[in-house]
């Protein structure tokens, strides 16, 4: 009985003893909250030179880093408490690329943002870098495909100017072709005095032939107006640009743009003349002469 109670002592006393050594381990094991600090300040500046340093250079400035914070697990704050820590995210391997690096320096500032703040910024410490993914590959295309690609860019290129200069040419065509239009086919020369114009029409008018009568007069009215200063008359014009050299001379341009109006319908449009029509165009134009003489006299 003596010998169990015994027993039962020194067991008391091994059990407290590890107990107090476990203790002391702990103690000794954490890192002070300054000198957690202060280490993740050094670290910070090695990193930055790692970042310019050579594959050689760079691997033993990281290993340098590693192994200051290998046993680096706990922080005893200013309070006394302990307190676990992560700190494998600055555990870089050697072979650590500049990008992921300067990604860690980011996270080291992050970090001591808060220093001042016992515990709240060491307990919330950031976790280690993402895995990166592997670099994409680029896709290269074999040089006699890239030259090929490179030729139909310039085939391409020149077909699109091409087309463009044809539309070009064709509108010109359009144009020109359109102001053949208001000459008579019939006739080498278009009349150069109102007078002309008028005389042309007058023979026309007695084979019956209304519709190159009606163009005579027409050509007659706006020759005229250029004869009294009203507007200057180019073959080249459209009718709309005629009447626009008259809007400050609104009577004028009321009788003017029924006769052009009249014009495009039977010249460009073939309409029916009949008897009716012509006299009233005609009278129509000489009204206008009329209003253009007097603005003269």
């Amino acid at each position: 009985m003596h010998h169990l109670r015994l027993h039962s002592v020194v067991l008391a006393v091994v059990l407290m003893a590890l107990s107090t050594a476990t203790a002391l381990a702990q103690d000794t094991a954490a890192t002070t909250e300054a000198d957690f600090w202060q280490q993740m300040a050094v670290s910070q500046a090695q990193l930055e030179s790692a970042v310019l340093a050579d594959q050689n250079q760079r691997a033993a400035i990281l290993e340098t880093v590693r192994n200051q914070w290998t046993d680096a697990t706990t922080v005893q704050l200013e309070t006394g408490e302990v307190i676990p820590v992560n700190t494998a995210w600055l555990r870089l391997p050697p072979n650590t690329d500049g990008a992921t690096i300067q990604e860690t320096v980011r996270r080291i500032e992050v970090l001591r943002s808060y220093d001042g703040q016992p515990g709240i910024a060491i307990a919330s410490a950031p976790s280690p870098p993402p895995q990166q993914e592997p670099p994409r590959r680029e896709l290269r295309l074999p040089p006699w495909l890239d030259d090929m690609f490179r030729i139909t860019l310039v085939i391409m290129g020149i077909i699109l100017v091409a087309a463009v200069l044809f539309f070009i040419a064709s509108g010109l065509r359009l144009t020109t072709a359109l102001a053949g239009n208001k000459t008579n086919p019939e006739v080498d020369e278009d009349p150069q005095t109102s007078d002309d114009a008028r005389n042309r029409a007058k023979s026309s008018e007695k084979s019956q032939d209304y519709r190159t009568a009606v163009r005579y007069l027409y050509l007659a009215a706006l020759l005229r107006l250029d004869e009294a200063g009203l507007i200057r008359y180019d073959p080249t014009l459209t009718n709309q640009e005629h009447l626009s050299q008259i809007d400050d001379h609104p009577n004028l341009k009321d009788i003017l743009t029924p006769i052009i109006n009249f014009f495009d319908r039977t010249w460009y449009g073939f309409a029916t003349i009949s008897d009716e029509d012509y006299q009233d165009f005609r009278n129509l134009v000489d009204r206008l002469n009329s209003m253009a003489a007097k603005r003269t006299s």
